[in-house]
């Protein structure tokens, strides 16, 4: 049997180091400042130049009356206290249509009647995703945080966070 010489051969792209999930207790709150959503996770990348990928999935429901004005919510991804990803009108609606419409209806001889419009329990999937190049092997402090705007009470449910640590050059970080 003959003998095949084996060559080494570069390969452009990314090898997956590490791959850990994270499930984030449900929070309910009306608070406009930054609440934690769930618990904190600690991640040590194996390697200094990796790059760590945090997907955070969920759900928000917004279970107050829209009224009038903006009311909305927002989330957050910290690593190491440091805002890496913001996603501001995760969850929102603007003003509702208030006011007078001009309009003729010949049949019961109206005009111009008073319409207002409310909504209230809206719900919307959430999606939150950033990639992170820590540069060194120090334990990387991971957080989700939320907050509300216009004093609506929002929950938070469902929140699955996971981390992924690729390998450095050929990840594509756009």
């Amino acid at each position: 049997m003959a003998l095949t010489k084996v060559t080494k051969h570069i390969i452009y792209g990314s090898t997956l180091i590490g791959h850990f999930g994270h499930d984030l207790s449900d929070y309910s709150g009306s608070s406009a400042s930054w609440q934690n959503w769930g618990e904190d996770y600690n991640y040590t990348p194996q390697y200094a130049d990796s790059n760590i990928e945090i997907t955070c999935t969920g759900s928000a429901n917004d279970t107050s009356n829209t009224g009038t004005g903006k009311q909305r919510g927002g989330l957050r991804i910290l690593v190491n206290t440091n805002q890496q990803y913001i996603q501001e009108g995760a969850i929102g609606v603007g003003a509702t249509f208030q006011g007078t419409t001009h309009y003729y209806n010949p049949r019961f001889s109206q005009h111009n009647a008073r319409q207002e419009f409310h909504a209230s329990n809206f719900s919307t999937a959430i999606y939150a995703n950033c990639v992170y190049a820590p540069g060194n092997t120090n334990a990387q402090n991971i957080r989700m945080q939320v907050y509300s705007y216009g004093s609506h009470n929002i929950n938070w449910r469902d929140g699955y966070l996971t981390i992924s640590e690729l390998s450095g050059p050929g990840h594509n970080l756009t």
